[in-house]
């Protein structure tokens, strides 16, 4: 927590607001917009899309610059700390690397635990959330897995108690927090006492932004939404379908895809890549062939809301005509443009993109899926370099050190008076 106050991040931890409409405009009818002419899905407006949702290079160098800060916090302790030896640094790749590992652990844990899969889907986003504007040599990835699973089950509604948890995670473990005499957050230690503390700055980090629209989500929909596009599938037939996509989404937890696209493309993807048998007859169910029937069937919908928009859209016209005549020949002149035939785009329903484009993004996120699974497995497998993993843990606990000496010493310089209302502010906030 030392850390953070010494590097504070007001400008990326600051959650913005949309402004309220102007009271003199709402007094003015003829001021006011008509409807939109496009879908708007109404995930857009979520803290999810407009805060945690990046251009590729905006990620990579939000990355890069976290790792060049602490690099140089932990090169500027060595140099100004005499008989220190300078620890190996890691690199943003070994810091993916073991954050993915960990990710793939969080899974098996909510199993241990006794937390619904929901659990798992949130406390991975809540992870790499947290490593876009924190560094692993800072915060010892388990620690940080753990939190994630606790907030989540909070988040979740599944709450559980902080001392069953650690209990828990130490059982499972075969260790023992109670025999430890001086639990260490570079060890990963597992203790109330260290989790209660890396909570609150895990919330503030992700400014306090804990609402997550996961994919399985937009997966339910999806299957609830294809039985009125192709009746003929079974009901073992979805079942077995859901099953099979059910591996894909969870190794795109393990991609960048949720910083890079919505929800409902990364389950549409996960969909595109699936293939299996059917229960009713001898032919298979393809993923391609099932997400191209749902998506012209959202392009015919989309058409007909385009159709009903513009008709709103004209009847405004004609009521601002009759509130107002001197604007009656922009309004005639924008109503012939917009009621031309082109005027029209085939967008999906929902999605608002052309059916070429949607297929180029599903490919994209397939892609990346790939990238973490070994090839020609079935079911999928993920792919992990465990002796890389390795190197780097050993690495890791070097940087964790200094930063452990770094907050010890801060504690120790800071004011008796200060430390009495740190200590009571962090009881109350957790």
């Amino acid at each position: 927590m030392a850390s953070d106050r010494a590097s504070p991040q007001p400008s990326v931890w600051h959650v913005g607001s949309a402004p309220h409409p102007m009271l003199d405009r709402l007094g003015n009818p003829l001021s006011i917009e008509p409807p939109s002419f496009d879908p708007h899905p109404a995930y857009l407006n979520s803290s999810q899309s407009r805060h945690w949702t990046f251009h590729p290079s905006a990620l990579a160098s939000l990355r890069r610059d976290t790792h060049e800060k602490v690099s140089d916090s932990i090169l500027q302790y060595v140099s100004e700390t005499p008989n220190t030896s300078s620890p190996e640094l890691l690199s943003v790749e070994d810091e993916v690397a073991i954050m993915r590992f960990y990710l793939m652990r969080i899974g098996k844990l909510v199993k241990a635990v006794g937390l619904p899969s929901l659990i798992e889907a949130t406390a991975m986003s809540y992870m790499k959330r947290f490593y876009l504007r924190n560094s692993c040599m800072q915060f010892h990835p388990k620690l940080i897995m753990l939190t994630s699973i606790y907030l989540a089950s909070k988040a979740e509604n599944y709450p559980i108690p902080l001392a069953h948890f650690c209990a828990q995670v130490n059982k499972n473990a075969g260790t023992s927090a109670q025999a430890q005499q001086a639990p260490s957050a570079v060890r990963g230690d597992v203790t109330e006492s260290i989790l209660s503390q890396i909570e609150f700055g895990m919330v503030q980090s992700l400014g306090f932004e804990l609402g997550v629209h996961g994919a399985h989500r937009a997966l339910y929909g999806f299957i609830l939404d294809i039985q009125t596009v192709m009746p003929h599938l079974t009901r073992e037939d979805l079942l077995a379908f859901a099953a099979s996509v059910q591996p894909y989404l969870h190794f795109s937890r393990l991609t960048d895809a949720e910083f890079l696209f919505t929800p409902s493309h990364i389950a549409l993807a996960s969909c595109w890549m699936c293939d299996v048998p059917s229960s009713s007859n001898k032919s298979s169910i393809h993923g391609k062939d099932l997400v191209m029937s749902w998506l012209k069937a959202k392009e015919e919908r989309g058409v007909y809301a385009l159709q009903k928009q513009q008709k709103e859209r004209d009847i405004w016209r004609q009521k601002q005509r009759v509130l107002g005549s001197e604007a009656a020949p922009e309004l005639d002149s924008r109503r012939d443009e917009a009621s031309a035939a082109h005027a029209l785009p085939k967008l999906v329903y929902g999605l608002g993109l052309p059916i070429d484009d949607i297929v180029i993004i599903l490919e994209r996120i397939a892609d990346m899926i790939h990238s973490v699974v070994i090839p020609g497995t079935i079911p999928p497998k993920p792919s992990m370099d465990v002796d890389h993993v390795k190197q780097v843990d050993l690495k890791l606990r070097c940087c964790l050190s200094i930063f452990e000496t770094v907050n010890r010493d801060a504690l120790r310089k800071r004011p008796a008076e200060d430390t009495d209302d740190q200590i009571k502010r962090v009881k109350i906030e957790t």
